[in-house]
């Protein structure tokens, strides 16, 4: 699976947002396809302002914690949501079940000892 995730270009986990997306990954049990076309899209959404080599994002602001939140936990979750189950989704984004947000937080809250941002 690891030689998959680096043909896509999935990186090994040094950021935050490529081990997010890893276990969104796995919260649904894509397939390849579903993985491949889940990084595409998760990479264009939200790339560069969750790499820190790209300068012109900043979370310096008063509200950057909460943008970077978003961009870390939030994207990569509606993404996966809105592929793998619609009638979630909806209710995920009506506010009416947050349920997949918790689920993603208990999972990822290890992951935050190696990474570059904080969550």
């Amino acid at each position: 699976m690891r030689r998959f995730y680096d043909g896509i270009g999935l990186e090994n986990g040094s950021w935050v947002y490529e081990s997010v997306c890893k276990q969104v990954v796995e919260m649904f049990n894509m397939g390849l396809r579903e993985i491949a076309k889940f990084y595409r899209v998760a990479k264009t959404v939200a790339y560069k302002p969750t790499h820190k080599e790209h300068d012109q994002w900043l979370f310096a602001f008063s509200d950057g914690t909460g943008r970077q939140f978003c961009f870390l936990c939030i994207v990569p979750l509606m993404i996966g949501l809105n592929m793998c189950d619609r009638p979630r989704y909806n209710k995920f984004i009506q506010g009416r079940d947050g349920s997949p947000l918790i689920e993603l937080l208990k999972i990822i809250s290890g992951l935050t000892e190696y990474a570059d941002y904080e969550i």
